[in-house]
């Protein structure tokens, strides 16, 4: 008798830890779901934001009046704004975003 409680105690420890496992690693995947849409928004406007500075670069007047110094200077000034893609460096934090 005591062998047969000791074994139904041993199944359902075997059975909870099984559930407890499955339970974690789909915590795991959803966690990494996460932050692989959160990465992907966050290229995705990076891409934008090179994108619109490119338009801009390519509409200026510098280059139809071949002034490619002047178009040189423009593209300094495009690229001294901050680059929002520092965010991923540990122990910094991107402008105007409170600290998480």
């Amino acid at each position: 008798m005591a062998a047969a409680i000791l074994l139904l105690v041993a199944v359902f420890s075997a059975v909870a830890l099984q559930m407890l496992r499955g339970g974690e690693r789909e915590a795991a995947l959803h966690g990494l779901q996460e932050t692989t849409r959160a990465s992907t928004r966050l290229i995705d406007r990076e891409l934008g934001s090179a994108l619109a500075a490119l338009e801009v670069l390519a509409t200026t007047s510098h280059l139809e009046t071949g002034d490619l110094e002047g178009f040189y200077n423009r593209s300094l000034q495009l690229t001294k704004r901050p680059l929002t893609w520092c965010g991923f460096r540990p122990g910094r934090r991107r402008p105007g975003r409170a600290a998480a």
